[in-house]
């Protein structure tokens, strides 16, 4: 794109990150019923026309499309634009794989729509057109599929597929390479803990951690079989105390901690300050809204599970 389009485009990624929910309209939807809470989504602009009076589900797929085509309009270059849509064509890539892999039909909710045909690539066992990372592990994994692969398995081998994606991809956007590669080191660091806390050994950890580039995994498997305190160090070495806290014995805060991993990755990534000729303002937009529809399904399924007492604790905060 010439640099008119980049400022057009963080233009209108600025103007559409004012239309984001504020706390007020928050409010108003934890105070609802489900059926109010559905209404005011769609009063509030989410989904389309289509999806008035439709299911949370249908209207955060509609949400969620629009997301994807706006991305695909707008992003400042193909790499840009492939990072950042990775995980829905990543996400339609395991569930296929797994109905496969277990013989039956891929569930139509488990699959973003405007990756379909990547999944519809995967059933038919025709991967030439699909990415070579993905190719790739497909194919290693039709290789092993007569010794038996289970879901675990084929979501961390595609997990580590999608990592190779997205950083190859971002190698010449410095700021989005480095939300991909935190992101990352992050989730191995959740993974080191709750092994850790599961007491299994260093040849299972090697086996999950994703491949960052100069990992430490003489590091990572001294943190595991060693003390608490040990582990302690480990993550303040890792830069990640801050996130992570206090850990249980029992792994008991890994999940909360899960929950705010976008929040963290989000505000490291917007952290600094933005050029609006580069790529920054576009990808703060996409991560904020990615954030606001992640919030929106927690707040959904409070609500129709009788739970809005959790939401605060729950939700994750979008306020820069």
């Amino acid at each position: 794109m010439a640099l008119v389009s980049n400022i057009y485009a963080n233009t209108l990624a600025s103007q559409n990150e004012k239309q984001l929910l504020d706390d007020d309209k928050l409010r108003r939807i934890i105070d609802s019923d489900y059926d109010g809470a559905l209404k005011l989504l769609s009063d509030y602009g989410f989904g389309d026309a289509q999806t008035v009076g439709k299911s949370a589900d249908e209207i955060i797929n509609a949400e969620t499309d629009k997301l994807v085509a706006f991305v695909r309009e707008y992003a400042h270059s193909d790499s840009v634009r492939d990072v950042l849509l990775s995980q829905f064509a990543f996400n339609n890539v395991k569930a296929a794989y797994k109905a496969m892999s277990s013989g039956i039909k891929v569930p139509e909710g488990s699959i973003y729509p405007a990756f379909k045909d990547y999944a519809d690539m995967v059933v038919a066992k025709e991967y030439d057109d699909l990415p070579a990372e993905i190719k790739e592990t497909l194919t290693r994994l039709d290789e092993k599929a007569e010794e038996g692969l289970s879901a675990s398995e084929i979501d961390i081998e595609l997990s580590k597929a999608e990592y190779r994606f997205k950083e190859k991809k971002s190698a010449l956007n410095k700021k989005l390479h480095d939300y991909v590669v935190s992101q990352a080191m992050l989730t191995n660091v959740l993974t080191l803990i709750r092994y850790y806390n599961l007491s299994r050994s260093a040849q299972e950890l090697r086996a999950q951690l994703l491949p960052v580039k100069k990992l430490d995994y003489e590091a990572f498997e001294a943190a595991l079989l060693g003390s608490r305190d040990q582990l302690k160090a480990f993550i303040e070495d890792c830069g990640f105390d801050e996130i992570i806290g206090e850990i249980g014995e029992h792994g008991e805060k890994i999940a909360d901690i899960e929950k705010n991993v976008d929040e963290y990755l989000y505000l490291r990534l917007v952290s600094g300050r933005e050029a609006f000729t580069s790529s920054a303002p576009f990808v703060k937009y996409f991560y904020r809204k990615s954030l606001e529809l992640k919030m929106v399904k927690t707040v959904l399924v409070c609500i129709k599970n009788g739970r809005t007492e959790e939401l605060k604790r729950r939700l994750r905060k979008l306020d820069d």
